[in-house]
């Protein structure tokens, strides 16, 4: 329970499916918060028997993946989707600084704190796709050497060497792949 979001996990039969409508209606009546049913949803395993009488009995619509706390939850794969929203925060926090005003220890004082800390607080909900992280490894490479997130430059430093710690030649930055 975080706020007004609710986790609920149980047993996908219908005997538990009027448990959980129970402790919902208790909980809405002690509390004075209402379920908001077109908010909700309800993931279900793949080999669910009862899944129609589940949501029916709860009302509330079956999904395959949620989003809690901005962070896309499944119990399957996630897909690259999932992580648009990620995505965008980092384009939005590079793109919205006026980086050619920022110095590059600016520039690398705010990948290492700013943008680094959105990346980890996904990375404790959900596994993060490489190709996700090649993505921003790339828009940060390009914000950290040349200030603009849309340059089309080479530059001659590997983001793997950038990462090293300083004592091996790189600059410190924490590297996504091994947190």
């Amino acid at each position: 329970m975080y706020a007004d979001n609710l986790l609920l996990f149980g047993k996908a039969d219908p005997h538990n499916s009027t448990i959980i409508r129970n402790m919902l209606d208790t909980f809405s009546a002690a509390s004075r918060l209402d379920v908001n049913f077109e908010k909700s949803a309800i993931i279900l395993p793949p080999n669910c028997q009862h899944a129609d009488n589940f949501c029916t009995i709860l009302n509330i619509p079956h999904s395959s993946c949620i989003t809690y706390l901005g962070i896309p939850l499944s119990p399957y794969n996630p897909k690259i989707a999932d992580f648009s929203k990620l995505m965008e925060v980092v384009n939005h926090k590079l793109a919205g600084w006026k980086a050619k005003a920022l110095s590059f220890a600016g520039r690398l004082q705010f990948l290492r704190f700013t943008i680094w800390n959105s990346i980890v607080y996904w990375i404790r909900g959900s596994i993060i796709p490489k190709i996700i992280i090649k993505q921003i490894e790339k828009i940060c490479a390009k914000f950290l050497y040349f200030g603009d997130t849309s340059a089309c430059k080479l530059h001659l430093i590997s983001w793997k060497n950038t990462c090293k710690p300083k004592a091996f030649g790189g600059l410190g930055i924490p590297s996504i792949y091994y947190v």
